[in-house]
């Protein structure tokens, strides 16, 4: 009760052995620091007390033990100072240990914090250490070092294992990220429960039965159900002032990004601390999950509200309303997702309609194929961050000119298809990001007359600076679900990703209708979505429609959609890896003679010298799906089915193989091998549904990413 009136941070851990801790910071007045501090002690202290329960059995009384932390630093560190090292570190602790009271009192000289800026986990480790001392000199007297060293290494793990950081400001966020929304605004369980409530009932009747069968039904049944619900977000949106609902909106966009950044960022640390169990990945997978449903739903909704909020509203917002529309605007992306999948033939046509109004349906396909997929991809993903951890405790790598990295000709067809450069974009969103930093907000609002001014340079000039806002930015239209000429009615879906008129390619946000609108800048958003256009348009993934010169639409977007940049890294993988390949084979160049149509070619042939396996590799460098509706579009076009006359992609590369499999004398030859066996492989960039999804013609088709290819084929 002393400490609770003292205001003095506080745990316990009850084993064996009780073991009290207690902080305090009295030279640092930012309370944050000191509770981040005590969090981090914390999260060592039942450590510590699992393993003395474990190694002193027997030798632990239930006497209580206590330890104070005291962290005599009064300044937050700088990243301009020289680092220190674990023996440093180690002369700035002391420990006194007052036996007759069974108490201790570790002090953390000046100086001390600044171990937390080194990437190996060497402040916590001493925290841990002089922790240690303390409580078994209470239970033992003195101790070894080599046995304190043993003790110490059993609590932990490896050098990552933290939870207390002091980042390397690495970009625009770092600067602003204290100014962001405490907490993201996401979706409740109750406002997603009153939304369901009696939304079947508003389509049909209940003496209609509590069926809906059959694709057709199906989907008209969902798009009247999303139609109603897409009504109800209208007539809330077009009560609230669009400025600033806006804001709202775009902040709290920011702040699901800065949550879902810091967990890459410290994936190390957690994966240290807790380990590569599915369990850990679980708890990742859910909570980056929860932040990018607030950030879908808010993106959707900054789309819909420059459209149908007023510029005056009559009602204020409120997080109460923003969580009560979030719920809507998901209800919204998962049936429209759903539709998706029942036309795609993903999912049963067959709906159940509860007493309640609640829309139910059998998931099979959602259970065994998307929720299995986007954990795995989630979980990969987060692993793969881990080693990159180091970075954000170093200086930035600055890259003053892009220019000569980036292949010469997609340089120069993407400034005639946009009309800037990736260095003049580069420029453009630099000179926002230090506007927003000296300003100290995470977002800006500035005129168009301003924005040109600002980003104007001798690199920019006033036509590339018009250019550039004209691409990225959301404009009011007089209604949203009417699309401006070039458009399709899909860059509107919200279940749909890869959209044209989205937030996430244009998130510069048009607040007015002013003959010089003032716009919403958010910087951190805005460097994503120019990377995410750049990226797709060099990659391919990105539509074909996001383009307009014939050029970049056709000639560049053909040859890198097809994945013939991925094709060509398989291919050196494999050589590597000590296959003989050969890429791009026309199976006339390998059956010597002419064919009844035209087959295309072997993206990948490979084989060994010591084993008669020949790959007929097909290779797929594809975007990520990442709900119902992408996952079902992408399985409909790997089924092996030919429909009005026309050959899936499965379907061709199974035409080729199976050919080859006919004429197996013809390739042996080819390839100067006595036996040979062809295995069909389905090569693609990452985990896609088809590993997961059971598709009858792909029982004879190995499907993976080439790491598990070169993995299966060296076993």
């Amino acid at each position: 009760m002393t400490d609770v009136r003292d205001g003095k941070l506080t745990s316990c851990f009850e084993g064996i052995a009780r073991l009290w801790l207690s902080i305090s910071t009295p030279n640092i007045s930012e309370k944050k620091v000191e509770y981040r501090l005590w969090e981090m002690a914390c999260e060592w202290l039942h450590r510590i007390g699992s393993v003395i329960d474990r190694e002193l059995e027997g030798k632990v009384t239930s006497a209580p033990l206590r330890i104070n932390l005291v962290f005599l630093d009064s300044v937050i560190p700088e990243g301009d100072k020289a680092k220190p090292d674990r023996a440093e570190l180690q002369a700035l602790c002391r420990v006194e240990v007052i036996h007759e009271k069974q108490c201790a009192t570790a002090t953390f000289e000046p100086g001390f914090i600044d171990g937390f800026r080194v990437a190996e986990n060497i402040a916590e480790r001493a925290v841990v250490r002089v922790m240690l001392t303390g409580f078994l000199e209470m239970i033992m007297g003195a101790i070894p070092e080599a046995m304190l060293d043993d003790f110490e290494n059993a609590v932990v793990p490896n050098d990552d294992a933290r939870s207390f950081h002091f980042f390397q400001s690495q970009g625009f966020m770092d600067y602003v990220r204290q100014i962001l929304p405490e907490k993201v605004v996401s979706v409740d369980e109750i406002d997603d429960g009153i939304a369901k409530l009696g939304l079947a009932w508003r389509v049909r009747s209940p003496a209609d039965g509590a069926k809906v069968e059959g694709r057709k039904a199906c989907n008209s049944f969902l798009n009247e159900v999303v139609g109603f619900l897409i009504d109800d977000i209208k007539r809330e949106l077009e009560t609230l002032p669009r400025r600033e609902f806006l804001n709202l909106l775009v902040r709290n966009i920011e702040k699901a990004n800065a949550e879902e950044d810091h967990w890459r960022r410290t994936s190390a640390a957690i994966l240290g601390l807790h380990g590569r169990s599915a369990e850990t990945l679980r708890k990742y997978v859910y909570q980056t999950s929860t932040y990018a449903a607030a950030g879908i739903a808010s993106r959707v909704l900054t789309e819909m509200s420059v459209c149908m909020c007023p510029v005056e509203g009559t009602t204020r917002p409120t997080g109460l309303s923003l969580t009560r529309l979030i719920s809507r605007t998901l209800l919204v992306v998962r049936l429209g997702g759903l539709s998706d999948a029942i036309r795609f033939n993903a999912l049963q046509p067959e709906l159940t309609l509860s007493g309640l109004g609640d829309i139910l349906f059998k998931n099979d396909f959602g259970e065994m194929v998307v929720e299995p997929l986007l954990e795995r991809v989630l979980g990969d993903r987060f692993v793969q961050f881990a080693p990159k951890q180091k970075q954000n405790y170093e200086e930035p790598k600055v890259v003053s000119e892009a220019k000569g990295t980036i292949d010469q000709r997609f340089w120069d067809l993407w400034a005639t298809e946009m009309g800037f450069d990736l260095d003049q974009a580069r420029h453009i969103i630099g000179t926002l990001e230090d506007i927003a930093v000296e300003k100290q907000a995470p977002t800006l609002e500035i005129r168009r007359s301003e924005f040109i001014q600002a980003t104007v340079s001798d690199t920019v000039d006033q036509n590339a600076a018009e250019a550039f806002l004209e691409q990225f930015c959301l404009a009011s239209r007089p209604s949203w679900d009417r699309v401006p000429k070039g458009f399709d009615i899909k860059d509107i879906y919200p279940w749909r990703f890869g959209r044209r008129l989205s937030f996430v390619v244009q998130p510069i946000v048009q607040l007015d209708d002013a003959d010089d609108p003032l716009l919403l800048v958010p910087p951190y958003s805005l460097r994503k979505g120019f990377a995410y256009l750049f990226d797709g348009a060099y990659s391919g993934s990105l539509d074909q429609t996001f383009f307009q010169t014939p050029e970049m639409r056709n000639d560049w977007w053909g040859a890198a959609n097809e994945g013939h940049q991925f094709a060509a890294s398989v291919e050196e993988q494999l050589s590597e890896s000590g296959w003989q390949v050969e890429g791009n084979v026309p199976l006339t160049k390998i059956l010597s003679r002419k064919l009844d149509i035209d087959y295309g070619d072997v993206d990948v042939l490979a084989w060994r010298e010591d084993r008669n396996d020949v790959l007929i590799v097909e290779c797929k460098s594809l975007q990520s799906a990442r709900n119902y509706s992408e996952i079902a579009a992408m399985l409909s076009d790997y089924q092996g089915q030919t429909i009005d006359g026309k050959r899936d992609k499965l379907k061709r590369h199974l035409d080729r193989t199976n050919l080859l499999l006919k004429n197996q004398t013809e390739l042996a030859r080819y390839i100067k091998k006595d036996d040979v066996e062809v295995v069909s492989c389905l090569c693609c960039n990452g985990t896609v549904p088809m590993q997961y999804s059971k598709i009858e013609a792909l029982e004879k088709t190995w499907v993976g990413s080439i790491e598990e290819l070169i993995k299966n084929g060296s076993s």
